[in-house]
């Protein structure tokens, strides 16, 4: 059996995840499913080893801007293979085709943890100054130059610093879960973190 085909079943059994999830499920499956089919591979014949090699082959294709991709992109793409694979050997259609065991021989690659960058206490304090004193030239520059996802992330540091629990954070930030939260840590340092005579770590106890 090709793999398109079981994708398309896949795709129909979780028609009532997220619209969001169901379209990262089609857009990284399709492609594993081209990807077979130009390799001469079916749901029969695929292989732990062909299944590795598509994943090492992901690594090495252009990304956005022409770069190769990124290591986290990379390991989206060789989890939902993974729950794809993992479906069709318990679905009752398909689980004499796959084996479990090819998931089982599969490692999705390691994401790298990259660090957090938040405004330090020079660029927030240059930024009103420059609000104040009416330079609007400077500041529009500024802003342009940053992500949205700056500003994010210095509330989420600033509330931890002063003292704001991460589990409510985690919420507040739409996170689906407190171990996403959690990266925040590692953006403040011990210093800024121990306010009053304890940590923000001390949350992580509750």
């Amino acid at each position: 059996m090709d793999l398109s085909t079981a994708v398309k079943e896949f795709l129909s059994a979780k028609r009532t995840l997220s619209p969001l999830t169901v379209r990262s499920y089609k857009q990284r499956l399709c492609v594993f499913a081209d990807w077979c089919t130009q390799h001469g591979f079916t749901l029969e014949t695929l292989t732990a080893r062909a299944v590795r090699t598509f994943i090492e082959d992901m690594g090495h294709r252009p990304g956005l801007g022409g770069h190769p991709m990124q290591n986290s992109t990379v390991h989206c793409y060789a989890t939902d293979v993974k729950t794809f694979l993992s479906w069709c050997a318990r679905e009752e259609d398909f689980e004499g085709l796959v084996s479990t065991r090819i998931v089982a021989r599969v490692e999705s690659p390691p994401v790298e943890t990259k660090v957090i960058e938040v405004f330090t206490d020079v660029q927030i304090a240059a930024f009103f100054r420059a609000a104040e004193e009416g330079d609007s030239a400077v500041r529009d520059r500024a802003l342009f130059r940053v992500s949205p996802h700056t500003f994010r992330h210095g509330f989420a540091c600033a509330y931890l610093i002063a003292g704001g629990d991460l589990y409510k954070l985690s919420r507040l930030m739409g996170h689906t879960s407190v171990k996403v939260t959690e990266r925040y840590l590692g953006a403040i340092k011990a210093r800024q973190a121990r306010q009053g005579g304890y940590s923000v770590l001390d949350h992580l106890k509750d």
